[in-house]
């Protein structure tokens, strides 16, 4: 991942020290797929939510995918913060108005399972052209999260990426922006 390398190698340059980091995504993933089984606010997923070449998607995107056979393997480990950035998936798919409920019990779980009070920085979705009318919540539900859980930095992102992809192509800036933002001395 891109984005958590330039942003260890900032980290590293700043601290003069070694700087680990551990990749747990998968694209195209929606927040369910994040949170066990027993957390769900929406319900599952169903298969008529996905047509033609999404389907290849549904496996990993099921309820409680991610989290079972990603996240639940670092359990044993200890971290220094999480940086989430997903929520593109969520745009279209009914869960915008809850986005940021989901957030806050991802997080809540993430924190209790890894038994450690994380710092979470959230990447705000940058503005895409493509993308659907709804994508405007979940920008505003991402940048609100500190106003409803302690220890969340949001990142804005929309003002330093490119519109005409999904994903911001040069991840340089951002991991700048995290870093100065979160991690510099």
């Amino acid at each position: 991942d891109l984005l958590g390398l330039h942003l260890a190698e900032h980290i590293q340059k700043d601290r003069n020290e070694a700087v680990g980091f551990v990749g747990c995504w998968q694209g195209a993933s929606n927040i369910r797929t994040w949170l066990p089984k027993e957390l769900s606010i929406t319900g599952d997923v169903y298969r008529g939510e996905y047509k033609g070449a999404e389907e290849l998607y549904y496996d990993w995107s099921m309820l409680g995918q991610c989290y079972d056979y990603q996240f639940r393997t670092l359990v044993p480990f200890t971290f220094d913060s999480v940086v989430w950035y997903q929520g593109c998936s969520n745009t279209g798919d009914g869960t915008q108005e809850v986005y940021g409920k989901m957030l806050m019990s991802l997080i809540n779980r993430w924190r209790y399972d890894l038994r450690q009070n994380l710092h979470f920085t959230v990447i705000e979705l940058h503005d895409f052209e493509y993308g659907c009318a709804t994508w405007h919540i979940v920008q505003e539900q991402i940048m609100n999260m500190p106003n409803i859980i302690d220890g969340v930095t949001p990142i804005r992102c929309k003002d330093i990426s490119e519109t005409n992809h999904i994903h911001p192509v040069d991840k340089r800036p951002l991991a700048k922006r995290i870093f100065e933002t979160v991690y510099k001395k």
